[in-house]
């Protein structure tokens, strides 16, 4: 009970804290929906290279 009295002392570090405390939670949802999207749907897509970059659009050969 001591850190909630101490936190209700110092509100800005209750700020700093609740903040940080949510980006990890969000982090941790965002990464489980991640490896579950590329478990079912596989990686790299079709459009994307190994690394996630675009792949380049192949230009036509001349004289085709």
């Amino acid at each position: 009970m001591e850190f909630l009295e101490w936190c209700g002392r110092h509100p800005i570090i209750t700020i700093l804290a609740l903040w940080t405390v949510s980006e990890l939670i969000l982090k941790g949802l965002n990464r489980t929906y991640r490896m579950l999207m590329v478990s079912i749907r596989g990686w790299p897509p079709a459009h994307l290279d190994a690394d996630g970059d675009w792949k380049p659009i192949p230009k036509p050969k001349e004289g085709s």
